[in-house]
């Protein structure tokens, strides 16, 4: 085989397990971007735990996965669906997720949560499908808590400056579609531009 060919063929070779590596390595990318996109703030968990009252998509202004599944888990709809299934009997509420979603240091008294405070945990999740296309990617995420719920969740991922960021999660069983919007916040005497999660109006 002439010289030139065969380094013509290396070439393309190692450009073939860059490209691989490099995938892997978006995936692994937007699973993380899952696990901190689905997550709710330490304010708005705690406000969801103090609350004595049924929980709908309108008591929080960032209406993130997280929340919108204790929303799901606080109504009267059947608990197993496509999108999510209980892995216990019986009643199946809010509470019933609240130690796995808020993870703390065991021990720590002042039990300040040291992850993402989240329904999909990154040791949780058992399988990402990815379709990238350039800088975008939609796919399904699979999650499984032993013992205690699984589920998937649709996304749709775009990529800025190198980084994934989720643009939308949807669970359609659950009536779950949310997307990123962008608010005003006032922060002592200046106003700071930041993300919220919307929640779009229910087809059924």
């Amino acid at each position: 085989m002439p010289r030139r060919l065969m380094v013509i063929l290396s070439l393309l070779n190692t450009s073939a397990v860059v490209m691989a590596h490099a995938t892997d390595a978006d995936v692994e990318a937007i699973k993380r971007a899952i696990v901190m996109d689905s997550a709710m703030t330490r304010e708005d968990a705690l406000k969801v735990v103090g609350s004595s009252k049924v929980l709908e998509p309108k008591d929080l202004e960032d209406q993130s996965l997280t929340f919108m599944l204790f929303v799901f888990l606080a109504s009267d709809k059947e608990k197993t669906q496509a999108d999510f299934q209980p892995l216990r009997e019986g009643n199946f509420k809010p509470h019933s997720i609240a130690e796995e979603v808020c993870r703390v240091r065991r021990g720590d008294k002042r039990l300040i949560p040291y992850e993402p405070i989240t329904c999909i945990h990154l040791d949780r999740i058992t399988n990402c499908t990815c379709n990238i296309d350039g800088h975008t990617a939609t796919g399904t995420v699979s999650f499984k808590v032993p013992g205690l719920y699984q589920g998937k969740v649709h996304f749709y991922a775009e990529r800025h400056n190198g980084e994934w960021y989720i643009g939308k999660f949807s669970m359609p069983s659950l009536d779950v579609d949310i997307g990123r919007e962008s608010r005003a916040r006032r922060v002592g005497e200046d106003l700071r531009n930041e993300d919220v999660w919307r929640q779009t109006p229910a087809n059924r």
